[in-house]
Order: structure tokens, then C-alpha cells, then sequence
């Protein structure tokens, strides 16, 4: 069972397959992402288990305040 989990990517399609596989994930780094809100949010909603995000190198602001509400 994979509890955590170091992700590279450019594609919100991987960030939808971890919400919907992952539901136990408690640790997630993700880093130089291209990735949307949306994508972000699915994996906080398919994730409740998560106690921790480190999102490396993003540069959008919207994904960064939807992080810092998480806090």
C-alpha cells in the first residue's frame, strides 16, 4: 500500500489518477508541475489521508493559496 509518493509531471491527467488510486496517501512531493487547480484539488478531495504536500517549484498563485488554506 503506498503511503508515500515523489511525483515529477507536467499533466493534470496524473494528478486525477492519484486522487482516484491513492485514497490512503499520506505524503506527497510534487515538483516542477504544470498542473492546474483542478488538478490540485482532486488530489486534496481523493486524498483525505494526506499530512503532508511539498510542491516544489510552483509558480501559480492560485495553487499556492489553495495549499495555504489546506494549513
Amino acid at each position: 500500500m503506498t503511503k508515500a509518493l515523489t511525483v515529477a509531471f507536467e499533466c493534470n491527467d496524473y494528478a486525477f489518477a492519484i486522487a482516484n488510486s491513492m485514497p490512503r496517501l499520506s505524503h506527497l512531493e510534487l515538483s516542477d508541475c504544470n498542473m492546474t487547480n483542478d488538478g490540485l484539488q482532486a488530489i486534496l478531495d481523493g486524498c483525505p489521508h494526506l499530512q503532508s504536500l511539498d510542491v516544489r517549484q510552483f509558480t501559480e498563485a492560485e495553487i499556492l493559496d489553495i495549499c495555504l488554506e489546506m494549513v
